[in-house]
């Protein structure tokens, strides 16, 4: 696990870090460029000619010592400088006195930025909250403008400036950088959309800020790593299939048994003991040849609402929706769905075009995870998808806290949120996800963490976990799907029988 942090708390961390652990803004600003200097010196080529546009804050400071560290090691470096000096940080100050004294350097213009095979972006910091214009508008477009031709490759210092480092909106303009180096913790503005197409790849460099549970500033937002395996369900060798939880998939309306199929299946791949499908009658034969370990209930009477209330009660976890189409008999089932309150409930696509359709938002409770793309949550919301992308992490929030739910909001990073805000961004999956089947993949996994948590777990504290691990694995199997045939040609099916790889098999680790 590792945290993701805003702008503000990395501020917070920073500030506890210099003002009570004693540790000296310049002795951090030092490893700071330090990790810069690394990642330029493994971008660069033997020949390279570098150069560092600074600004007149602290990542400028930060860019003055990275010049500094690179003339040390003989490698060319010059700097340019943009803003006003006479504003500059008391650190700036220092850094470009060293400067003077060492080399006597001047400020190169923009104009001679296509001389240079590596820019390094060191403006603006992650402080930024206004639009850039005039000459730091201009000086970003000289990067870009390198870059572009292909002149020369872009490092970014901590955040490519103009990218708003706790909302990933692009302040008027942005440096497009092939790697950023950013420190102590990931911030939400490299992680999320549009910031995250302007980051390339992201390093993390550990300066000496870290999380000290005593000084009571936590992050809020975390995201897993493989080293979170660890919070799975343990397997007893005394135990048996009811051991490791029941659950209840409501899918597939007539003619659409392969919702139903992907999503149990993929429970039993979790590690689920028992999966119980309730589907049209017209999916049985299908249903039974694909997945005979799955037990097909009450399908002569079709999905009927007795059905759900009577194999309700006994078991751990109840997905709905995938594959359900929008009936009113779909309808009927979704409603008495909303009435089951003391297990966890996963309701993911005909379940929501439903409560949308039928505005039954208020019929939610804390129980319940909503697993909705951004489409389906463009209908709950009444808000344009092209709104909801822009502002992800508030729009979950807030829907979350009206709903008492715990949402799942999936795009390329997935953003869970419940009553108390956004608590975990994605770090896994690809683009060869978006195909259909997928999302009926997910509630597998989603609705077997929780049925498998449940009977080891008391209270509901354990619906978190069960929400972001969830997401974590899917993504994750993939990702081995990707890597084992490309993203163009992956299907459900593919992502499904990754489950079972990385699942089963202690030697897939070795691919990431």
């Amino acid at each position: 696990m590792r945290y993701i942090v805003s702008d503000n708390m990395m501020k917070a961390l920073e500030r506890y870090t210099i003002d009570y652990i004693q540790v000296p803004s310049l002795v951090l600003m030092e490893k700071a460029a330090l990790a810069v200097r690394d990642a330029v010196i493994g971008l660069a080529k033997t020949d390279s000619k570098i150069l560092v546009v600074c600004g007149t804050g602290n990542n400028g400071a930060d860019g003055l010592a990275v010049v500094r560290l690179l003339r040390e090691k003989g490698v060319v470096c010059d700097y340019a400088i943009v803003g006003n000096v006479t504003k500059a940080t008391k650190e700036w100050q220092l850094q470009h006195d060293i400067l003077e004294r060492l080399y006597g350097m001047e400020s190169v213009t923009m104009e001679k930025f296509g001389e240079y095979n590596v820019l390094v972006d060191a403006i603006f910091g992650i402080g930024l909250s206004r639009n850039v214009e005039g000459e730091h508008a201009r000086y970003i477009e000289a990067i870009n403008n390198a870059r572009r031709l292909n002149v020369a490759k872009v490092v970014a210092i901590d955040v490519p400036s103009g990218i708003n480092a706790t909302t990933a909106e692009i302040m008027n303009t942005a440096v497009y950088a092939d790697i950023t180096v950013t420190f102590g913790f990931e911030k939400i503005g490299l992680r999320m959309f549009p910031g995250n197409e302007y980051a390339g790849n992201v390093m993390i460099a550990d300066i000496g800020i870290g999380v000290i549970e005593a000084s009571g500033i936590i992050p809020e937002i975390y995201t897993h790593t493989l080293d979170d395996y660890m919070f799975l369900p343990a397997r007893r060798k005394h135990s048996n299939k009811g051991s490791y939880g029941k659950v209840l998939i409501i899918a597939g309306a007539k003619n659409m048994a392969g919702a139903a199929i992907f999503s149990a299946l993929t429970a039993y791949r979790m590690g689920a003991g028992l999966v119980y499908i309730i589907t049209d009658k017209a999916n049985r034969k299908i249903i039974q040849s694909k997945l005979p370990e799955a037990v097909l209930i009450d399908t002569d009477s079709g999905l009927s609402e007795e059905s759900v209330l009577k194999y309700a009660k006994g078991m751990d976890s109840i997905v709905c929706g995938p594959g359900l189409g929008t009936s009113k008999e779909a309808e009927a089932i979704v409603r008495t769905v909303l009435k089951i309150k003391d297990r966890p409930v996963i309701l993911d696509a005909d379940a929501l075009n439903i409560i949308a359709k039928e505005k039954l938002c208020p019929e939610l409770s804390d129980n319940m995870v909503l697993t909705p793309h951004l489409g389906e949550m463009a209908r709950l919301t009444g808000l344009s998808i092209t709104d909801i992308q822009k502002d992800m992490i508030n729009v979950a929030t807030e829907f979350a806290k009206n709903t008492n739910i715990i949402l799942v909001l999936k795009d390329a990073v997935t953003v869970i949120a419940d009553k108390k805000g956004v608590f975990y961004l994605n770090s896994s999956g690809n683009s060869g996800m978006s195909t259909a089947g997928s999302g009926d993949v997910l509630t597998g996994v989603i609705g077997a963490l929780m049925a498998m948590y449940g009977r080891c777990s008391s209270g509901k504290d354990y619906y978190r976990l069960g929400a972001s691990l969830g997401v974590y694995i899917h993504g994750l199997a993939g990702d081995y799907a990707k890597r084992k045939l490309g993203e163009r040609p992956l299907l459900s099916r593919d992502i499904c029988k990754s489950v079972e790889k990385i699942m089963g098999e202690e030697e897939w680790k070795r691919l990431f």
